[in-house]
């Protein structure tokens, strides 16, 4: 078992990045992230419909982080501080030393290998500094970019689990990656 401690909450800087926590401050991006139906379309989540349904959820995003549960960056260039993206460690299982990595950067920022930076940067912390074992990600069959950033980080493909999820009226499929420690 490892023993998760994210208070002070490390802030990280890459070339072009800078990961840190979100803030209250933080709303409007959040909400322009979550209540846009092509950034959200692969996210099974309902969108965010006020900017007060953003809020709350940055809200919950530091109150899980406070009680070690999960982490969560807010993704700026550096430079800026204006939120571009989030990315984090969540369904943390301690006792397996695993967890899942999950992102969404708005639609500007796309193709231009940000999250591919933010991916090696949380990589890096959680098996080099948690000493996590292994990290999952759990994305729609059909959302290629996830797939290939993945694949660009070594993950593997480690089941197709078929309608496994309902949504919005449907059932719908994911795909299970995952990278194990001694393959970073």
């Amino acid at each position: 078992m490892i023993d998760l401690q994210f208070t002070p909450f490390p802030e990280f800087q890459t070339e072009r990045l800078i990961l840190r926590q979100l803030h209250d401050t933080d709303v409007d991006e959040v909400y322009e992230l979550r209540s846009d139906r092509e950034t959200m379309r692969y996210i099974p989540r309902p969108l965010a419909q006020t900017r007060e349904h953003a809020l709350d959820h940055i809200h919950m995003v530091n109150d899980e982080i406070q009680a070690n549960r999960s982490i969560n960056w807010g993704i700026t260039l550096k430079g800026t501080d204006k939120l571009i993206g989030l990315i984090g460690l969540v369904r943390i299982k301690a006792s397996n030393r695993r967890a899942e990595v999950g992102y969404i950067l708005h639609e500007h920022h796309r193709g231009q290998g940000i999250m591919s930076e933010a991916l090696r940067k949380i990589l890096d912390y959680a098996f080099l500094n948690l000493n996590f074992n292994s990290i999952i990600a759990v994305i729609d069959p059909d959302n290629e970019g996830s797939k290939k950033l993945l694949e660009r980080h070594a993950f593997k493909k480690e089941a197709h689990l078929r309608e496994n999820i309902f949504y919005k009226g449907e059932f719908r499929d994911t795909v299970i990656y995952g990278l194990l420690s001694s393959e970073y």
